[in-house]
C-alpha cells in the first residue's frame, strides 16, 4: 500500500446508490452522483476519490471503461493475506505502469517513491516479464530508470 488505496472498478450506474449506502456522506466525502455517472461513462480514465472524513484516508477509484489495460488488471487480480483475511489487490505491475504514466504526465515525485516502495515490499509478487513488456509498449523506459 502507498499513501492511499487505488481501486480499479467496473460498476453499473444502476448500482451507484449502493455506493452511497456503503460510504455514508456524514463519514465520507464522495462526489455527487452526477459526477460518478459522468466518470463511469468515460471511455478511458474515469476517476474519482472517496475520502474518510475523520482520518483523511483516500481511495482513488479508477473506472475501467473500455481501457484494455485496466480490464487486463481486473483479470490478473492477486490475493494477499491481510491479518488472516484474503483480500484482492491489483497486480503490482499494473500499479507500477499506471504510476509511471502519472509521473510522465505530471512529474510528481510521489509516484516514483510509491514505485520504489512497491518494488521493495512486493518484489515476490511482480511478474517482471509482464512489467517490462508494458513499460516498452507504453514507452516508459525513461521513467522506469528513475525507479531502479
Amino acid at each position: 500500500m502507498t499513501h492511499d488505496i487505488d481501486i480499479v472498478i467496473t460498476i453499473p450506474t444502476a448500482l451507484l446508490n449502493k455506493v452511497y449506502s456503503l460510504f455514508p456522506m456524514d463519514e465520507f466525502y464522495i462526489p455527487p452522483i452526477e459526477v460518478l455517472k459522468n466518470e463511469i461513462s468515460r471511455e478511458n480514465r474515469g476517476h474519482c476519490n472517496i475520502i474518510h472524513n475523520e482520518s483523511g484516508f483516500k481511495a482513488d477509484l479508477y473506472f475501467a471503461g473500455n481501457n484494455d489495460f485496466q480490464h487486463l488488471a481486473l483479470k490478473k487480480v492477486k490475493e494477499i493475506n491481510f491479518y488472516g483475511d484474503k483480500i484482492p489487490i491489483a497486480p503490482p505491475e499494473y500499479v507500477i505502469i499506471k504510476k509511471l504514466e502519472f509521473f510522465k504526465e505530471g512529474k510528481a515525485q510521489k509516484h516514483i517513491n510509491d514505485i520504489k516502495a512497491i518494488l521493495q515490499n512486493s518484489d515476490d509478487l511482480i511478474d517482471s516479464e509482464f512489467l517490462m513488456k508494458y513499460i516498452s509498449i507504453f514507452a516508459l523506459e525513461k521513467e522506469w530508470k528513475l525507479c531502479e
